[in-house]
């Protein structure tokens, strides 16, 4: 048994992110993999990861992947 407080220094330890950019970051990474293997557009493949605002999608993939979601249509 741990406490939330020690899992979440563990886990930043071991990974170098916090859970939440390490959740976020594993979606983002989802989504491209959508963009890039089925026909899904943009608007789709967010939602379908759990992104709710498009506009904060689109900008968490630029700044994980450096490159806007759009281009991989």
């Amino acid at each position: 048994n741990m406490s939330r407080a020690q899992l979440y220094r563990k886990f930043r330890a071991l990974t170098d992110k916090s859970i939440g950019r390490y959740i976020r970051s594993y979606r983002l990474h989802k989504a491209k993999k959508l963009l890039e293997t089925s026909d899904k557009n943009v608007s789709e493949a967010a939602f379908e990861t759990g992104f709710k605002n498009l506009s904060h999608f689109s900008t968490s993939f630029r700044e994980e992947f450096g490159f806007p979601p759009g281009t991989l249509l």
